[in-house]
């Protein structure tokens, strides 16, 4: 009677508990069985991950990226393309070649005729140096002095944008004209030139 009593408890040949032993509950589950050993409770199971989800937000992550990446390249692009402000002619940097030919600096007179001579000595050394439009401006300014420069700095915060390096030559002609020699005295230099051709 004992022996019927173990292939019971162990199933038809003697290994582990029947079907009808599992149904019942008699089994136990290892999670279970590892609570009731240790006697802590364990963690709730994570939550279900959502592969969907989490799928677009590595596909927005990568075209992001993609997207910065290509705006980068084209940024580099440009500045590769534009062409550098330290132009150089016969292997000598510009700045190099206008500073050998003794440019006049320009500090405020009250003496229009004075301004005016500035201006057109500047232009003759950019004539002589082959110097190229957009190299002018930089070049030009590099000499204004004291209130002078304070003039420049203040034109390009308000009316260019602070740093702006990309004035037209005929802009700060405009602009330099229109602070240091009056109107009535560019009239006048206009007619007496007039007069002499």
């Amino acid at each position: 009677m004992l022996i019927l009593q173990i292939m019971a408890t162990h199933g038809r040949r003697g290994v582990g508990p029947s079907r009808a032993d599992e149904s019942a509950g008699v089994s136990q589950a290892p999670a279970q069985q590892a609570q009731d050993q240790t006697g802590v409770p364990l963690p709730p199971p994570p939550p279900p991950v959502d592969y969907g989800a989490l799928m677009q937000g590595l596909v927005h992550a990568m075209q992001t990226q993609a997207q910065t990446t290509a705006a980068l390249q084209a940024q580099v692009q440009v500045q590769a393309q534009a062409p550098t402000h330290e132009a150089v002619f016969g292997g000598v940097p510009m700045m190099e070649r206008f500073r050998r030919m003794t440019p006049p600096f320009f500090t405020v007179e009250s003496d229009p005729i004075l301004e005016e001579s500035w201006l057109r000595e500047t232009e003759k050394i950019f004539r002589a140096i082959r110097c190229v439009e957009e190299e002018r401006v930089t070049l030009a300014t590099y000499m204004l002095h004291e209130r002078a420069d304070v003039w420049w700095s203040s034109v390009l915060c308000t009316q260019f944008g602070d740093g702006a390096m990309e004035v037209a030559w005929a802009e700060f002609v405009r602009l330099f004209r229109a602070k240091y020699i009056p109107k009535h005295v560019q009239d006048r230099m206009e007619q007496e030139f007039l007069t002499l051709t």
